[in-house]
């Protein structure tokens, strides 16, 4: 893409963010320009009249405070309101966590994405005359206004947005969306594929570090449609798979460091969420329609399935919640699981990252009776159903079209696709069933289960960390015979092998999320992964059954 096409959706993009939705944002461009983010804060108790405390690339003290003036300007009855905000700002130390020394003084900056009139400076001006004394926390103060912040990001354009053809159509077809409709994940890996590209042999630590903070920034600023609309669901849909990209040039502790800062942003668009569903009245108990219930009786329950996996990401992200937010959490999950939802094999991953979640809250035998009908519930349907669930790649409208005879969803050749007496996730079901001592169940399910031809496909790791559908690796297809109890849990116990760094293991909420939102990428040995690093089992490594 042209940089000047690039600038001008940059500026498009600036002009229409208020404070909230450009925060996000600037801490990827600090980072991206080599700054240190020591504190975000997300307007709590904890802000310390500072928004973004963070020591820029000489090692300076900064903290900034921002305010939002999108598309106008920052007059001086707005510059006189904020004064108090200002002098919090210059007076307040900044905490001692952040000082290298108890007299560390910092430079305060005031940003705006506002033109600021010259009345208004001259405001900050006068009070910015207490820097001058030794006994104020700041030694300076700063004013950025629309132009600064235009021209930051302005620099980093090229870093951002692909220079070819395709690139600058998904760009544009991404940042021209309604704010409605879920993002196409396959679509947005490829932007992602041709604005940030994928990590060589030969790439060093710096362009690495650039290449995650370049796509941090990228995805804020795509995801303009979604604040517009508050579409909190695709808003966590992006910030997941964003991360989850990024985690491919992860690999050392500093860059994993700042994929973990990232956290944050993915678990606030969890909480706008269910503040969001409980305002709207959501009621797990009941279906919910968003316009006209005659319309939408299709979708209410795979609305819940949606609002139900973004549930789960806040329980096993460990995330505080409040105690309404807690209950709600705990209802909507406990109503998204009934095996009658399985609508494919695409919906079986969401399905098992909601019971580790639903494992974590509830300590009764509950959830592993969900896990044991689910298994079952696959089972028959992929040996009896008029159609067997399809494929996991294929997504729910798909099988909507499918389910309706072409009525309804999106159309595809899903009718030409039969998965009669194949699964996907059966196998994972079983191994989990296995490792949780559910022997009965496991022996009474496996003449039907080893009926079926179970796939899956052996792709290189890379190819994990976005939903891309590519050529390389094969798809394998097992049928299952006779085997001991003993055999069926050491196998289940020891396909826990991804690939992955060990330093991914408190990344597992991320990938469980992931998963759901990627059925295709939950491969067995991912799934398996998962299941020891989000819960608790009977049998593990070091307890087998006597042979």
């Amino acid at each position: 893409m042209q940089n000047t096409t690039g600038e001008k959706l940059v500026e498009s993009w600036l002009d229409r963010q208020t404070e909230k939705r450009y925060q996000s944002a600037l801490l990827q461009l600090l980072n991206a320009e080599g700054w240190s983010i020591l504190h975000n804060t997300r307007h709590n108790a904890l802000e310390f009249g500072k928004d973004i405390i963070a020591r820029d690339p000489s090692g300076k003290l900064v903290a900034l405070q921002l305010k939002g003036n999108p598309g106008s300007r920052l007059t001086k009855s707005q510059a006189q309101s904020m004064l108090p905000q200002v002098l919090e700002l210059l007076e307040v130390p900044v905490p001692e966590t952040y000082q290298l020394h108890p007299d560390e003084r910092h430079a305060a900056v005031i940003v705006t994405n506002g033109e600021v009139e010259e009345e208004s400076l001259l405001e900050f001006e006068k009070i910015g005359l207490r820097t001058q004394k030794g006994s104020c926390s700041a030694d300076r103060l700063m004013v950025w206004g629309r132009g600064e912040l235009l021209s930051r990001f302005r620099n980093k354009v090229s870093d951002v947005w692909s220079t070819d053809i395709e690139g600058m159509r998904l760009v544009l077809e991404t940042f021209a969306s309604d704010g409605q409709s879920l993002i196409d994940t396959e679509a947005l890996s490829n932007l992602l594929v041709h604005s940030i590209g994928v990590p060589t042999l030969a790439m060093r630590s710096p362009e690495k570090d650039s290449r995650i903070s370049s796509a941090l920034l990228l995805g804020e600023i795509i995801k303009a449609p979604w604040y517009a609309s508050e579409n909190h669901y695709v808003l966590f849909q992006i910030s997941t798979m964003l991360a989850i990209f990024c985690l491919r040039y992860a690999d050392d502790v500093s860059r994993l460091a700042v994929i973990r800062a990232y956290d944050g942003v993915i678990v606030d668009h969890c909480r706008d969420l269910i503040q969001e569903a409980q305002e709207r009245s959501f009621e797990a108990e009941f279906t919910w329609a968003q316009f006209s219930p005659l319309d939408e009786i299709d979708i209410m329950k795979e609305r819940l399935r949606l609002v139900a996996d973004v549930c789960a990401t806040l329980v096993l992200s460990g995330a505080e919640l409040s105690e309404a937010d807690k209950a709600f959490v705990i209802t909507t999950l406990g109503k998204s699981v009934p095996p009658g939802s399985i609508w494919g094999e695409g919906a079986i991953p969401s399905l098992i990252v909601r019971y580790w979640a639903l494992r974590r809250l509830d300590p009764t035998v509950m959830p592993d009776q969900l896990l044991r009908g689910a298994l079952i519930a696959l089972v028959r349907a992929a040996r009896h159903g008029e159609p067997a669930p399809p494929s996991p790649y294929y997504n729910f409208e798909e099988c909507l079209y499918l389910y309706s005879g072409g009525q309804l969803g999106t159309e595809s050749d899903i009718a030409d696709d039969s998965s009669k007496n194949r699964s996907w996730f059966s196998f994972t079901l079983m191994q989990m069933l296995a490792k949780r001592n559910w022997k009965q169940t496991c022996r009474n399910a496996w003449q039907a289960f080893s009926k079926l031809l179970h796939e899956r496909v052996d792709l290189p790791l890379d190819a994990f960390f976005d939903a891309r559908l590519v050529k390389a690796g094969r798809a394998v297809t097992t049928p299952l015979y006779s085997d001991t109890w003993h055999n069926l849990v050491k196998s289940a116990v020891e396909n826990d092998n991804p690939g992955f760094p060990h330093a991914f293991a408190d990344r597992a909420w991320l990938i469980a999320s992931y998963v759901a939102l990627v059925p295709y990428r939950a491969w067995q040995p991912v799934m398996m992964w998962l299941d020891t690093q989000l819960s608790c089992t009977w049998y593990n490594r070091e307890h087998l059954p006597e042979l």
